[in-house]
């Protein structure tokens, strides 16, 4: 009779924990799962809910502890393999993350969501050649997948084959017009090719969708700087710096065109 009456009650600090989560209170959640957990420090869904919980908290080596906890009880379950690879991956513990990655792979080749993050994770690490694969593969399981047709794209740029990056990009802004980055990236890669008056084009139209994107901005202080307008790249170089002190690339690119050392 007492195991039923815990059991009930592990349902009730769970079912707690589900609506104080969907309202934003996230610590108030946290102690509600906990509770359950005291009842059944095994129960799948209990452990479950306090990673997510974890996650909107970014507390993100709890998370990492909370699906250690998950793969002892069940080591074939791909979500938390995975899970915790993002989570390790987020804290930059990047070799950890591709283990929990290939774990993943070992029980399923085709994990579409395993694949990309292992290609993002790859990235962070500047493993062009690696990440490509990953994108590829995941275009190949999914040929809608707009992120890899991206992220494809950066791998391409980074590998000096612009041509065939341009390609990628110009095929993500078709399939998505409203993706800034991949107007952002096209406009960089013209300026490495010299097609700086259409390279602004293109910037231009990444501000209009992301007005706040820094890195952009900074960009298009490039681009003018490399058209010879060089007071409008003073000029968003300053902007740049109004936004953030600290952002090295247009300390630099302003003093340069001022000429200090």
């Amino acid at each position: 009779m007492a195991l039923k009456l815990d059991h009930k009650y592990v349902d009730v600090w769970i079912s707690e924990s589900v609506i104080l989560r969907e309202l934003k209170m996230y610590e108030e959640a946290l102690k509600a799962v906990n509770m359950a957990l005291e009842l059944n420090s095994k129960n799948f869904d209990s452990l479950n809910s306090k990673c997510l919980i974890l996650e909107d908290l970014n507390q993100y080596k709890d998370a990492i502890e909370c699906y250690d906890e998950i793969i002892k009880l069940n080591p074939r379950k791909k979500k938390s393999w995975l899970n915790k690879g993002v989570f390790l991956s987020r804290i930059n513990n990047n070799k950890e993350a591709l283990d929990c990655f290939e774990k993943v792979l070992e029980l399923d080749k085709k994990h579409i969501n395993t694949w990309y993050f292992k290609g993002i994770t790859l990235v962070k690490l500047k493993e062009w050649e690696e990440a490509l694969k990953c994108f590829e593969k995941v275009i190949k399981l999914d040929r809608k997948n707009i992120e890899a047709w991206y992220f494809k794209g950066i791998c391409l740029a980074e590998l000096e084959k612009y041509d065939e990056a341009l390609t990628y990009f110009s095929e993500v802004i078709e399939l998505d017009p409203q993706f800034d980055a991949a107007f952002a990236s096209k406009a960089v890669t013209l300026n490495i090719l010299g097609e700086s008056q259409k390279a602004l084009e293109f910037i231009n139209t990444a501000l209009e969708l992301d007005p706040n994107d820094i890195g952009a901005l900074c960009n298009k202080g490039i681009i003018l700087k490399d058209l010879n307008e060089v007071q409008e790249a003073l000029d968003v170089f300053d902007k740049v710096l109004e936004m953030d002190p600290d952002f090295e690339l247009a300390k630099e690119e302003k003093e340069e065109i001022l000429g200090k050392p």
